[in-house]
C-alpha cells in the first residue's frame, strides 16, 4: 500500500487532441497514476490547453508562455506540465509498434517540471530557462495514443521521486529557439504573435509604415507601440503584444500583428483561400517610411 504523498499537484496538459473525450480520458489516467503514487484526490488539480493538430510551434510557445511565467511551485506544491503534440514527423518511414518522438523531463529554474514529447518546436522556447533536462526510462512506442496508454506512468514515477526514471542528460537534444521572423501563435482574436522580440527591435521604426509579406500576400502595416495607439481602420498593426516572460530579470515581450476590431489572420485569408497564415510560418518585413 502506498504511503500518502502530501504534496499538492497542479498538472497542466498541453496537447493537440482537440477532443473532449481524449482530454477526459488522459486526465482520468493521470489522476489514477497520481493515486497510485499516494497522492489524494484533494491534492490534485488539472488544467487543459488545446493546440491545433500536429502544431509543435503553438505547443512550444504556449508551454513557454505558461511554464516560464508560473509562480505555482513552492514548498509542498508542484506544477507539472504534461505535453504531447507528436506528429511523428522525425521519421516518415514505416514505424514499429506506433513508435514516435520520445518523452523527456525538463525542470526549469523556477522549479516548474515538464514531461513533454520532444517533437519539432515543442521545447524550442525554453533552453535559457532550463535547470536540467533528462531522457526517461519510458517507452516511445506501444500505442497510437501514447498520452493515454504509455506516458502516464512517467507521472507516477515522478511523483514517487523514482530516480531510475532518469537515464541521461537530454539538454543537447533539445531544439533552439527559431530566429527567422515567423509566427509563434495565432490566438483567438486572430492576432498573430510573432517571434520578434521588443528588446531587439529598432525603436526608431515606431510610427513608420512597413510592407509585410506572408505566404505570398503583401500588405502595408503600421508599426506602433500598442495595438490601440492607432484608430480603427488604419489596417494591420505591428505592435508590442501581451505575450512574453522574464529573462534574467529583464522583460521579454514579443511583437504581434493585429487588426483593430477584426482578425488579422482572417484579413489576410480573404485575399485567397490558400493564403491563411499558420503558426510557424515565416514572413518578410520591409520598412517603407
Amino acid at each position: 500500500m502506498n504511503t500518502q504523498n502530501n504534496d499538492m499537484y497542479f498538472v497542466t496538459v498541453i496537447a493537440d487532441y482537440c477532443d473532449h473525450n481524449a482530454f477526459g480520458r488522459v486526465r482520468q489516467k493521470l489522476m489514477e497514476k497520481l493515486l497510485d503514487a499516494g497522492v489524494p484526490l484533494t491534492h490534485m488539480q488539472f488544467n487543459e490547453v488545446w493546440v491545433p493538430f500536429f502544431d509543435t510551434r503553438a505547443t512550444g510557445f504556449d508551454l513557454a508562455d505558461m511554464a516560464r511565467n508560473s509562480g505555482v511551485p513552492r514548498d509542498g506544491v508542484r506544477h507539472i506540465f504534461y505535453v504531447n503534440t507528436a506528429p511523428r514527423k522525425d521519421d516518415t518511414k514505416a514505424r514499429e509498434d506506433n513508435a514516435g518522438e520520445k518523452l523527456v523531463y525538463v525542470k526549469l529554474k523556477n522549479n516548474v517540471e515538464i514531461l513533454a514529447v520532444n517533437s519539432g518546436e515543442s521545447l524550442a522556447f525554453l533552453k535559457d530557462a532550463i535547470d536540467s533536462a533528462q531522457h526517461l526510462d519510458i517507452s516511445d512506442r506501444g500505442s497510437q495514443f501514447r498520452s493515454l496508454n504509455v506516458f502516464p506512468d512517467a507521472l507516477r514515477r515522478l511523483a514517487m521521486n523514482d530516480a531510475s526514471l532518469f537515464t541521461g542528460d537530454a539538454m543537447n537534444d533539445l531544439p533552439d529557439m527559431p530566429t527567422s521572423m515567423s509566427i509563434n501563435r495565432i490566438e483567438g482574436y486572430g492576432n498573430m504573435k510573432t517571434n520578434i522580440r521588443l528588446d531587439g527591435f529598432n525603436h526608431e521604426w515606431f510610427g513608420k509604415k512597413a510592407r509585410i509579406k506572408i505566404n505570398g500576400i503583401e500588405e502595408q502595416v503600421t508599426i506602433s507601440r500598442r495595438l490601440f495607439d492607432d484608430s480603427e481602420g488604419v489596417g494591420l498593426v505591428l505592435y508590442a503584444g501581451s505575450s512574453g516572460w522574464k529573462d534574467n530579470s529583464s522583460d521579454v515581450t514579443f511583437m504581434e500583428i493585429g487588426l483593430r476590431g477584426a482578425s488579422a489572420a482572417d484579413h489576410l485569408y480573404n485575399y485567397d483561400e490558400d493564403s491563411y497564415p499558420e503558426n510557424g510560418m515565416e514572413f518578410d518585413l520591409e520598412i517603407t517610411g
